[in-house]
């Protein structure tokens, strides 16, 4: 690069040469003696360090995809990574919605087991009682004989698995459950006696005086008169004084 010796304005020259006038009336002039750093005194070791280090980079993308575009290679790069952090917070996603779902199930499963449980204790309760029996000392049998499949009370056979049927093979109801219950010796003692005997008692003979909040198993009047406080614990219903 040539320098004039003499100008008329500093702007004339380069910002990192202007240091090299000095000021001669209203012009500037050279000064008689200045240096100019040689390229073997500039410090180039930064830009020697980051042109080297560009040139592995590009080399490692070339080598890698081949012939194309360092720029499209770094670009590719970033993409790949940014559809890596998010197929990772989606898979995380993913798996708490899964867990939601599952512990949804769950619950749902359990309510469904709730209900279950309501309907057949309330319509067990309820045939027990039209049959005049003791719904605390059936209410265990008939839940073992009892199950709702697809939303239907059914009624099982002894096994407690296989849906029972009646004697015209159509599916058993509570109340035919109950009517079986009744006829078998091994529950008499969960029904009312029988009325035969005018006001309920066994015949030639009277119920049995028992402290407030019982009744006697063979007290007909007693237990009708109370199923529903039986039903619900306030009576006990006591079985026949062992001879």
């Amino acid at each position: 690069m040539k320098f004039k010796r003499k100008i008329a304005k500093l702007e004339d020259v380069p910002e990192a040469y202007r240091g090299q006038y000095q000021a001669e009336g209203e012009a500037f002039t050279l000064k008689d003696e200045f240096e100019i750093a040689t390229a073997a005194e500039v410090d180039v070791t930064g830009l020697t360090n980051n042109r080297d280090t560009l040139l592995r980079e590009n080399k490692a993308l070339k080598e890698k995809f081949g012939d194309l575009d360092p720029a499209a290679a770094r670009a590719a790069i970033a993409e790949v990574e940014r559809l890596k952090g998010t197929q990772k917070t989606e898979g995380d996603r993913l798996a708490r919605i899964e867990q939601e779902l599952e512990a949804e199930k769950g619950r749902r499963t359990e309510a469904d087991l709730r209900a279950n449980k309501q309907l057949i204790k309330a319509e067990g309760q309820a045939a027990i009682i039209a049959a005049k029996g003791n719904p605390v000392l059936l209410m265990p049998f008939v839940e073992q004989r009892s199950a709702v499949i697809e939303g239907t009370l059914t009624v099982l056979q002894e096994d407690g698995k296989t849906p029972a049927l009646d004697k015209d093979g159509r599916p058993q109801t509570l109340a035919g459950l109950i009517s079986d219950f009744k006829s078998r010796q091994e529950y008499a003692g969960a029904f009312a006696a029988s009325e035969a005997g005018g006001s309920g008692a066994p015949v030639g003979g009277s119920a049995p005086k028992l402290p407030p909040g019982y009744v006697a198993s063979t007290d007909a009047a007693g237990m009708g008169a109370n199923l529903e406080k039986i039903a619900s614990g306030e009576v006990t219903v006591q079985g026949p004084t062992p001879a």
